[in-house]
């Protein structure tokens, strides 16, 4: 195991605000990004990217006001953060289960050669 420092914020309420305003914009953007890759089906063009969905974010903080408030930076993060975990995932080296897979695959090895020396 890993030790590792904890620290625990205790924010004013107005940084609290803050937070929970950057939070649900990160989050927005995400369930948004997923929106527009759950339309892709085989046959079309792939799913819009990094690049053109920082344009459609940058179009819409023009026409709404909710989106023109809260950080751009956040929501570009977000983004990256999606078009990250897309690429990993479909290049294979994040898929659902395998760091579950490999551990449980290193003890069951380490198992069964401790039953053999034995």
């Amino acid at each position: 195991m890993f030790a590792c420092p904890r620290y625990r914020l205790q924010p004013t309420l107005d940084q609290e605000r803050v937070l929970l305003r950057h939070c649900q914009d990160a989050r927005y953007r995400w369930n948004h990004a997923v929106e527009q890759h759950s339309w892709w089906r085989p046959g079309r063009k792939s799913a819009h990217g990094y690049l053109e969905q920082s344009r459609q974010l940058t179009g819409a903080r023009a026409e709404s006001p909710w989106l023109r408030e809260g950080s751009q930076m956040v929501r570009q993060q977000a983004l990256r953060d999606f078009g990250q975990a897309m690429q990993d995932f479909f290049n294979g080296t994040h898929r659902i289960g395998v760091a579950w897979e490999y551990a449980h695959s290193e003890l069951l090895i380490a198992h069964e050669s401790s039953l053999t020396s034995a």
